[in-house]
């Protein structure tokens, strides 16, 4: 098992990262956190552990300044690195995050549960839906009785001033 330090970059940044690393990665948000995800998912799956670290562009400019190299998703990992191994050089840190991180199972890969009835259902049956004509009016009770259903309560008409 090893631990890995990725990059968390906010989706309004990313424009910023984009322009400081001269087109060099991926045009939208949504198509670097695409590849970020498939390689986060390797990882997780092969038994790894996987922390996220936040990264400025600030950060990547003096750090790629400082190491003179070239701005880039190589350099933007290096650095998501170099955070984690600082923020988290004691064990210790690294363990009382992990006992706060709740682990959930990938319900996508496969059935959680091998039968349904193993395990309680917690929603039986979801609510009616209800159709944007039907917001504005009391809700009618019928009863049902032998000779058939009865309109208990009904709404009194609407009054248009």
């Amino acid at each position: 098992m090893a631990l890995y330090y990725v990059p968390a970059i906010a989706p309004i940044a990313y424009p910023l990262f984009f322009s400081l690393c001269d087109g060099r990665l991926p045009e939208t948000f949504v198509e670097w956190r695409v590849i970020e995800d498939l390689s986060r998912r390797e990882w997780v799956a092969e038994g790894h552990h996987v922390v996220a670290v936040c990264v400025e562009p600030e950060d990547l400019r003096d750090y790629c300044r400082s190491m003179n190299c070239p701005a880039d998703g190589v350099a933007l990992h290096a650095l998501a690195m170099r955070v984690g191994t600082d923020f988290y050089a004691r064990a210790e840190a690294y363990e009382r995050d992990r006992a706060r991180t709740v682990i959930v199972e990938d319900a996508r890969a496969r059935p959680v549960a091998d039968d349904i009835n193993d395990r309680p259902v917690l929603v039986t049956e979801p609510a009616p839906r209800r159709h944007w004509w039907q917001f504005g009016r009391r809700p009618v009770v019928i009863e049902e009785t032998a000779g058939g259903p009865v309109l208990v309560d009904t709404a009194p008409p609407r009054r248009h001033w």
